[in-house]
């Protein structure tokens, strides 16, 4: 077992929360632990001996609590694991508070191997996809989990998050729900570090590669993706309508792939070459797409979320400079329009 180094700033905020490296652990913690070692990246696994993971809800710039905090701990009271929103100034329980919950706890522990993840935005397809679920492939291909632990009370977990679990071969009583208060598993298992995963991703990839056969890639098809059935999106394309007759009198497909199953978006975007979109959650979905694509991302600047995901499924990503037309909106999200016919010479460059 090759020992597991946090970066710098990791270290920082580790020293802030009492939060202890897992290499720490005294081997009486531990059932197994597992390094998965890629190009430049190493992802750690951990199975904890009667672990504890801690369930809250917190506050976001001051207001009612919006979000869930999630903490694990070993045996022996250490944290070892912090995720959600604001974490880094939330408090974590002491050694012998631990102890001491551990006698009282109302929730007994569940026996068996139980595994835990956690992301703020749970909900949304992209940090579902990219962080939350290559946790459930890693934990289930390296350390033999099939059941997790899920917070639940704040908000309902979409369809698409049951459906690609379900795509996985699970249940749904896979997911056991936990509320706010502390938990306990026999063995609680747990894949380190909250930031997604270029080597996960390409994991969680192969474990629906049986779901691509039929597919044919070879169709060059291209893609724009809407957005107006999302009534609550953050952000609106205000000239869409131009976008899509323009796309459609070159041949592209219009879709919205907020309307479709899981298992249909990853056939439709396996055989695309070319995905247009504004920036956005569905551009997850390029991650089916055969390497060698190409994504053309509206946007007002540069954003790094598909970029990433791009580069390292070998696509060829292209961002196209929107105009925002609302004052009051902020970062990338609002309403923009975009330049067609910037756009249509840049379409048929790659085409």
């Amino acid at each position: 077992m090759r020992r597991y180094f946090k970066n710098l700033r990791d270290e920082v905020r580790r020293g802030m929360l009492n939060q202890v490296p897992v290499t720490s652990l005294a081997d009486d913690a531990c059932t197994r632990k597992e390094e998965i070692r890629g190009y430049n990246e190493s992802i750690l696994l951990t199975g904890l001996k009667d672990g504890l993971v801690s369930v809250s809800q917190l506050q976001r710039m001051g207001g009612p609590a919006t979000d869930y905090g999630l903490r694990v701990y070993a045996n022996n009271g250490n944290c070892i694991e912090i995720a959600g929103t604001d974490y880094q100034t939330s408090a974590t329980s002491s050694t012998a508070e631990i102890h001491r919950i551990r006698q009282k706890m109302h929730n007994q522990p569940v026996n068996g191997r139980i595994g835990v993840f956690f992301d703020r935005w749970i909900g949304n397809y992209y940090h579902w996809m990219l962080y939350c679920l290559p946790k459930i492939v890693l934990l289930h291909k390296f350390m033999g989990v099939d059941k997790f632990f899920l917070p639940s009370g704040l908000y309902e977990l979409p369809r698409f998050a049951w459906e690609s679990v379900e795509l996985l071969g699970f249940s749904n009583s896979a997911l056991l729900p936990i509320s706010c208060g502390f938990h306990g598993a026999s063995e609680l298992c747990v894949v380190h570090g909250a930031s997604p995963s270029p080597l996960a991703w390409k994991f969680t990839r192969s474990q629906f590669r049986h779901l691509m056969v039929g597919c044919n890639p070879s169709k060059t098809r291209s893609l724009f993706l809407k957005r107006k059935a999302n009534v609550h999106a953050q952000r609106q394309l205000v000239n869409e309508n131009e976008v899509e007759q323009m796309c459609i009198n070159k041949g592209i497909r219009i879709v919205d792939p907020g309307q479709a199953s899981v298992l249909d978006q990853i056939r439709l975007f396996n055989e695309a070459k070319l995905v247009i979109a504004l920036h956005g959650a569905a551009l997850t979905n390029i991650m089916w797409m055969e390497p060698g694509g190409k994504v053309i991302e509206i946007a007002t600047d540069n954003q790094p979320h598909y970029l990433s995901l791009a580069e390292h499924f070998d696509h060829e990503w292209i961002s196209l400079k929107a105009k925002r037309v609302d004052e009051g909106a902020n970062d990338h999200n609002g309403r923009f329009t975009v330049d067609t016919k910037m756009l249509g010479e840049l379409i048929d460059s790659l085409t």
